[in-house]
């Protein structure tokens, strides 16, 4: 969603997407943003990455952008990255019938 929850956009909140979703809640499966979450400067794509959000909706050159930077920055983790690309993968096989590859982390 759009909103803030304790003053932290909700796509960027490692205690929703991280700390709640998944280790509360046990849910294993993939989190994406609402449709340009990352458009009007509140939210980022580093910052979602580093909340566990695995999928920023749409995409932009500008999201990859600032990944980049903030990987060159080392305020973005490559074991982030791969965390939720990792997710992204589990989805797919998952959606389409196939087996999870436990060397996936």
């Amino acid at each position: 969603s759009y909103n803030l929850v304790n003053g932290v956009h909700a796509a960027n909140s490692a205690a929703l997407c991280t700390r709640i979703a998944r280790e509360e809640w046990g849910y294993d499966g993939l989190i994406m943003s609402d449709w340009d979450t990352t458009a009007y400067g509140r939210c980022t794509a580093a910052g979602c990455v580093q909340a566990g959000n695995d999928l920023v909706m749409p995409g932009s050159p500008r999201d990859c952008d600032g990944l980049l930077a903030a990987r060159q920055a080392g305020t973005l983790s490559r074991l982030a990255l791969r965390q939720c690309a990792a997710r992204v993968i589990r989805t797919a096989l998952r959606l389409a019938g196939g087996e999870e590859d436990p060397s996936v982390p």
